[in-house]
């Protein structure tokens, strides 16, 4: 019975909306990736991202789901083969999700800023995949949650991928051991 009623409702529900000052964090994440400079060090690659908690689009009056999400969504450390140290700052570029559901679903699209130490070294899933020698898993490089409710994307994004999106941005080369350059 529940499932019944249930179903019209997570199938026909509208997808949520991002509230204006999620759109404008989100605007600025992917902006500011264009800024970073190989070498800064953590604290100066972090406040041109800056630390701005967002509202997702999935948020809802039943709490299911987190009803923020911190800018950087977390931090991650990695331990490369050869024993370097990574941490791996996770920031969202945009935000999906469906709040009309009863089963919430939510999901980002995640960039990563790469640091060895205290000196920022990449800010690409490729990149940190060759430091790390392995592919990552999607929860390394990927934010859900949910899953019964058919997710669109909250508020489709309608330009040209930032340089955090490019698969070549903050890869250092053999030829061009600095990518800022």
């Amino acid at each position: 019975m529940f499932a019944a009623l249930c179903l019209p409702a997570c199938v026909g529900g509208r997808s949520g909306h991002l509230d204006a000052g999620a759109r404008e964090t989100l605007a600025h994440n992917r902006a500011a990736f264009d800024r970073l400079e190989y070498g800064m060090d953590e604290e100066t690659a972090a406040a041109i991202l800056g630390r701005t908690p967002m509202t997702p689009p999935w948020a809802n009056p039943w709490n299911i789901g987190p009803q923020s999400v911190a800018n950087p969504l977390d931090e991650v450390a990695f331990e490369s083969p050869t024993g370097d140290a990574y941490v791996v700052h996770r920031y969202a570029l945009q935000l999906f999700g469906d709040p009309n559901c009863p089963f919430v679903r939510g999901e980002a699209t995640l960039a990563p800023l790469i640091f060895l130490g205290d000196t920022l070294v990449g800010w690409s899933w490729p990149y940190l995949e060759s430091a790390l020698q392995r592919p990552l898993t999607p929860e390394e490089s990927e934010f859900r949650f949910g899953g019964f409710c058919g997710g669109t994307a909250a508020e489709p994004i309608d330009h040209p991928p930032s340089a955090a999106a490019r698969s070549d941005h903050g890869e250092p080369s053999a030829s061009n051991p600095d990518p800022s350059q």
